[in-house]
């Protein structure tokens, strides 16, 4: 299986790398557009995420996560991906202070599963399942 999806164009002229994905919870779903980020060591989404998939914030793992930006305090749960026709658990870090204003999408438990291609001519991102 291939998918492959556009950048995204920022108003100011950037491409960035993004993947249309769907989480799950128990019963609950959502669509998100994440970057797609191979620096990021897990995915980390923020609490609207959370909150519209019903993840009991502070029944996950707390951690504190370390990067480029600084360090932020988050929870870790494991949700349901939804990558084209395939469907995978990973863990996922959700942070009220992370304020980027972009979801990321790392690769713990997500590029085990495709091989993930950065096509900067065609500015896709192409996820190849392996």
């Amino acid at each position: 299986m291939k998918v492959s999806f556009p950048y995204y164009q920022s108003p100011d002229g950037g491409d960035f790398p993004v993947a249309q994905i769907s989480l799950s919870y128990r019963l609950r779903k959502t669509d998100v557009t994440p970057l797609v980020d191979s620096g990021a060591g897990m995915s980390l989404f923020d609490l609207d995420v959370a909150k519209e998939l019903g993840v009991p914030l502070r029944k996950g793992g707390g951690i504190d996560l370390s990067g480029v930006g600084g360090r932020i305090h988050g929870y870790i749960h494991t949700v349901t991906f939804s990558i084209g026709r395939l469907t995978f658990k990973a863990p996922v870090v959700f942070s009220g202070e992370f304020d980027v204003g972009v979801n990321l999408l790392g690769r713990k438990g997500v590029f085990e599963h495709f091989l993930v291609t950065f096509d900067e001519k065609k500015k896709r991102t192409i996820f190849r399942e392996r």
